[in-house]
């Protein structure tokens, strides 16, 4: 090398040859012992490992180690998918494509009676039946085909007469019904499964604004959705960035399961300030981003106070700083787009943001499915990859899974799929016009009241309510109050204040709802007398103890005492 002819032409032609000839010999036999230890190291740590657990555990770190070969690990790494891609063609019968398809809730809701004859076959074509299973469905022998009996019974008359949410709500629990013992554990053996879930992901992904890329999967419910996210983020930030002592950075108003996923999963999670308009604190989250953060957080809108944080600026924030940015629309997902397509005012929260890697989104919510029902969605499969848990060496054969469950119940499954398909567009629109006017009708009436006002500028559904003035009013007598008149009050801290989510079921409640709770937020003023009494003392004296860990102490041994069979 040039290096190499420079070196003998400098000791060729330097005074001191004879210390250049030594320094270089005396390097070259250093090198030699060096490599001469290492290779030794080497060998006694193959022969230990040998003796230990046996060749697979040699020829498995050997595979490791070529992984770290420059250009080796691209290699292998596209051997394995392209051996996927063949594996996927043969168990579940598809062309054997790698990309997804693109699907969208359909304009107008499916009739519920055609709907459940297209399960009914899709059901006949597919199914198992459970004396050909020897796992997944632990059932009595005739429990499947009396279902699918009492479906067809249910379902011969002719149900489109009046197409209603009576009807559609019939339809969904017997899909459900239909697949209530099947299990998701094992997708090439429910393939009916497969195929709701995915089109389910990739509707919600459309109502959100993700293109074919977006990929998911359904959960139990938004903490489980959530703590999907933060796994996957926090294995892709060791797996790239080497990060081993990770935190994720969310404003105070975020969800607590985002506490949880952290405490679940040993990662740190910083807390930042929202605004006065109760809005994520977008300076205040970049002070707080350092080179261990491996993800932030944003809500669409966050639960307490109902407002959405500027997503839009938490994005710019994530591509500047280079860390992936979450969106928890668990609460709104299912409601703010077509709040936005009826024309009233919605910041953009979703995959429109170019800086949101994950999002979260409930149907059990605002999509009205059954419970138990949520959806994660990432924006590529290279991100999701790291969701999935994997595991090839036990006994009982090879295993893997996409959540927090191994087996997950299909008949939640298809009846998340079934109530996107029968409500349709339409459907969604339709009821959510008719929830902004119910929450049109309350937020002007309770901005009118003299005694309390709302907290910030919430766009939908979601709403909180404080006193004026904290010193005159205390907003839990106001909820002791109204409780008294039977309704259950949700009450909330830092500030205090009455939380709101107007449903479907409200709308017909509205005045009498704000009659009420204006009667009482005047009857409230001025009694600090019973600001001691009930709930109000009770709830008013655990917001108030500063030490927070008592209060945690306090809520764990209520549940702990709640949880006992009497």
């Amino acid at each position: 090398s040039t290096q190499g002819a420079y070196l003998r032409y400098a000791i060729r032609h330097t005074p001191q040859r004879k210390q250049a000839l030594f320094l270089l010999r005396l390097s070259f036999v250093m090198l030699c012992i060096v490599e001469h230890v290492v290779v030794a190291l080497l060998v006694v740590a193959v022969v230990k490992l040998w003796m230990l657990r046996g060749f697979t555990a040699v020829a498995d770190q050997a595979m490791r180690a070529l992984r770290f070969l420059p250009g080796t690990g691209t290699l292998i790494g596209w051997i394995l998918q392209r051996e996927a891609m063949g594996a996927t063609k043969m168990l579940m019968k598809t062309d054997g494509t790698s990309g997804g398809k693109v699907h969208s809730i359909p304009e107008k809701g499916v009739p519920a009676d055609e709907l459940v004859r297209e399960v009914t076959k899709l059901r006949e074509a597919t199914n198992n039946p459970p004396e050909r299973l020897f796992g997944y469905v632990y059932t009595l022998p005739d429990d499947r085909y009396k279902t699918l009996s009492k479906i067809k019974d249910i379902f011969s008359e002719d149900l489109a007469v009046e197409d209603s949410d009576r009807q559609r709500e019939d339809a969904v629990r017997a899909i459900m019904q239909l697949y209530v013992h099947d299990n998701a554990l094992n997708p090439t053996a429910f393939p009916a499964l497969v195929k709701f879930e995915t089109e389910v992901i990739a509707m919600t992904a459309n109502m959100l604004n993700g293109d074919a890329n977006v990929v998911g999967s359904l959960t139990s419910g938004g903490t489980e959705s959530v703590m999907m996210a933060v796994k996957t983020h926090r294995d892709r930030a060791r797996d790239l960035w080497n990060i081993t002592k990770p935190n994720i950075v969310v404003p105070v108003t975020a969800h607590p399961c985002f506490d949880k996923a952290c405490d679940y999963f040993q990662i740190e999670i910083i807390h930042t300030p929202v605004g006065k308009d109760f809005r994520a604190d977008v300076a205040a989250m970049r002070k707080a981003i350092n080179r261990n953060t491996i993800l932030i957080v944003g809500s669409a809108p966050q639960y307490g106070h109902g407002v959405v944080d500027p997503i839009e600026e938490i994005g710019a924030l994530a591509e500047e700083m280079n860390v992936p940015m979450h969106v928890d629309a668990c609460y709104g997902g299912f409601v703010l787009p077509w709040v936005e397509k009826l024309g009233y005012p919605v910041p953009k929260f979703d995959f429109r943001v170019k800086g949101v890697t994950s999002m979260t989104a409930d149907i059990h919510k605002y999509g009205y499915g059954v419970k138990g029902s949520s959806t994660v969605l990432f924006r590529n499969k290279e991100i999701r990859r790291y969701m999935i848990f994997a595991y090839s060496g036990w006994p009982g054969g090879l295993f893997s899974s996409c959540s927090m469950a191994g087996s997950r119940p299909g008949g939640t499954i298809a009846a998340s799929w079934a109530v996107l398909k029968l409500y349709g567009q339409e459907g969604y629109l339709s009821v959510t016009k008719k929830l902004m006017d119910a929450c049109t009708k309350l937020k002007n009436g309770i901005r009118n009241m003299e005694h309390v006002q709302l907290a910030g500028d919430p766009p939908a559904i979601g709403i909180a309510v404080i006193p004026r003035d904290e010193k005159q009013l205390n907003i839990y007598v106001v909820a002791d109050l109204m409780e008294e008149r039977g309704w259950k009050m949700e009450r909330q801290q830092c500030p205090p204040s009455i939380h709101f989510s107007i449903m479907p079921h409200h709308c017909a409640g509205i005045d009498q709802l704000l009659a009420d709770f204006e009667d009482c937020s005047k009857k409230a003023v001025g009694r600090h007398d019973l600001a001691k009494q009930g709930a109000a003392g009770m709830y008013g004296m655990a917001v108030s103890i500063p030490d927070r860990s008592a209060v945690d102490a306090f809520l764990t041994n209520v549940l702990n005492e709640i949880y006992v069979a009497k």
